[in-house]
């Protein structure tokens, strides 16, 4: 087995421990706000390990067709 060239193992433990560390961070937290404000800032690497695309909605700006 090749060990070199596994890029798609490396991605996933990267967002697998980046997921950990941010649980860790918030449940060091003592209020419910500081644990929210923490999910907000790291919401994008979040959706990230989701595989999930994140994008936020700004009123201001009209629907592309």
């Amino acid at each position: 087995m090749n060990r070199d060239l596994r890029f798609f193992d490396s991605l996933t433990h990267y967002r697998i421990a980046k997921d950990y560390g941010i649980s860790i961070l918030s449940d060091l937290k003592n209020t419910e706000e500081e644990k929210k404000a923490i999910l907000s800032k790291y919401q994008v690497d979040l959706s990230d390990n989701r595989n999930m695309v994140f994008r936020q909605a700004n009123s201001k700006e009209p629907a592309k067709k």
